[in-house]
């Protein structure tokens, strides 16, 4: 598979199948299984030629396989009173002097 087609973002299944490099009729099984089901898988968008949203896909394996994806720093390192570390300042750092011409 070329690098443009890896960074497409809506797949068909069969694209999905490469993607995961698993056997074809195994992986054929199980999405139709997950299809099937009300798993939380991405469905197909009829909009865009019957296809699944590629990042949605890789975020269902992700979140069903432990892996956990965090937003924004706030979930990552949240603000507090107990979070350790130097204190904040509470106010900007000054601004700094425009050197001038005369060498002073």
């Amino acid at each position: 598979m070329t690098a443009r087609h890896q960074d497409t973002l809506f797949v068909t299944d069969e694209q999905i199948i490469r993607r995961l490099g698993v056997p074809e009729r195994d992986a054929a099984l199980a999405i139709r299984e997950l299809d099937e089901k009300p798993s939380g898988f991405p469905k197909k968008q009829a909009l865009w030629g019957n296809r699944r949203y590629w990042p949605a896909v890789a975020a269902y394996f992700e979140q069903a396989y432990g892996l956990r994806l965090q937003i924004g720093a706030a979930r990552v390192a949240p603000e507090g009173p107990d979070r350790r570390g130097p204190p904040r300042r509470p106010f900007p750092a000054a601004p700094l002097r425009r050197a001038s011409n005369d060498g002073t």
